[in-house]
């Protein structure tokens, strides 16, 4: 009769140690299932990273190339301001020399003006 109870304990233990094993297996199953969709999700965090940082690569570029233009335009600008300066001396010192010479003018006309008339006469 003890030897028919130990069978029995041997059983009962038995089948509580499938019992556990099919737990953990299926514990084992559900883990792997979990852990396959954190990789997926992982690679794909990691691939939109890349994509992000190629992104933003590109981006500093372009921010490169647009300063690059702007202080070229900014160049551009600088010499033909110099160059409205430069025409606007010339321009004020034509107009000087002009009004100089439109004084000469009118005095050489006054100057002129008896003598024409003294040898019309």
């Amino acid at each position: 009769m003890q030897e028919e109870k130990g069978v029995q304990d041997d059983k009962d233990r038995n089948n509580q140690d499938k019992g556990l094993i099919a737990f953990n297996r299926k514990k084992i199953k559900e883990l792997n299932e979990e852990m396959a969709k954190l990789d997926h999700k992982n690679a794909t965090i990691t691939s939109l990273s890349a994509s992000k940082s190629l992104d933003r690569k590109k981006l500093d570029s372009d921010i490169t190339k647009l300063m690059e233009k702007r202080r070229e335009k900014d160049q551009e600008i600088k010499k033909k301001e110099d160059k409205i300066q430069e025409l606007k001396r010339k321009n004020f010192e034509l107009e000087k020399f002009r009004k100089v010479l439109d004084y000469k003018i009118s005095e050489d006309k006054a100057r002129i003006g008896p003598k024409e008339a003294e040898i019309r006469k």
